[in-house]
Order: C-alpha cells, then sequence, then structure tokens
C-alpha cells in the first residue's frame, strides 16, 4: 500500500485523556504514512505522553492561534486578509468570508485563521475529524 498523506483534526493536541487520538497518530506512522494533527489548542497539562516526545509530534501539530478577544481576533485577522488577498487574490479570500454559505464558521474567521495555518501544506489523501463540529470545519476547507 502506498504511503498517505493524512490531517487529523481534534479539539486539543496531545490531551492525556484522549489516548485514541494519539493511538491512531501513533499507528498510522509506524505504517509509515505522514499525518499531520491539525488542533485548535494545546491542552495546558503538567504531564504528556512519552510517545509524543518519541515520535515528534509536536513537530507534526498546526495549531489554530486563534485570538479568544474578539478585537485582536479581527486586527490579526486583517493582517491574515491582507496577506491571503496578496498571495491568492480576491476570490479566495471571499470565499473564506461568505457568511452565507459557511456561517459561524467564516463570521468567526475559523476559515481564514485556518486557512492561514494550512497554507502551503499542499493537500491531504485523509482528512480525519474527531467530534462532529471539527468534521464541518474540515469540509468547509
Amino acid at each position: 500500500m502506498q504511503p498517505m498523506r493524512i490531517a487529523i483534526f481534534t479539539h486539543e493536541f496531545p490531551a492525556l485523556s484522549e489516548t485514541f487520538v494519539l493511538n491512531q497518530v501513533t499507528g498510522l506512522l509506524d505504517q509509515g504514512h505522514e499525518v499531520v494533527v491539525c488542533a485548535n489548542g494545546q491542552r495546558d497539562e503538567p504531564m504528556t505522553h512519552a510517545d509524543v516526545v518519541d515520535y515528534g509530534l509536536a513537530e507534526r501539530t498546526i495549531l489554530l492561534d486563534l485570538p479568544r478577544n474578539p478585537l485582536m481576533r479581527i486586527l490579526k485577522g486583517t493582517g491574515l486578509a491582507c496577506r491571503r488577498l496578496w498571495r491568492e487574490g480576491p476570490r479566495a479570500l471571499l470565499r473564506c468570508l461568505d457568511a452565507r454559505r459557511h456561517g459561524r464558521f467564516a463570521t468567526s474567521l475559523r476559515l481564514l485563521y485556518w486557512g492561514e495555518r494550512l497554507a502551503g501544506q499542499g493537500s491531504f489523501d485523509v482528512i480525519l475529524a474527531h467530534f462532529g463540529p471539527l468534521g464541518q470545519t474540515a469540509a468547509r476547507l
């Protein structure tokens, strides 16, 4: 079987209580696949599972970095929007900000921020999302 490029979306990574996500990531890596973990944030825990270090998962993880403060989100989002406009043109920017099509995913600027974080990653053979709302985000991306 050909190695695949796989994106796994999860809320927080790594999370000690979510060993099923960690086991899935390490199992896919053991099978020779390339795995990128996309997480909304990193859980603030005093300990981490040894596999996170052993497999170098911090380097394979992309964190959303979406400011909680609405004003900061808009200010930083303005810079991201300008960068996207410069790199990809108005069509790509307008697609991720289309509130009629994407609703809260666009108005919260979530798609804009994820688009910036995933820029340059190329395509994935498989996109897997843990938990329903992340599936909606991944599908819209």
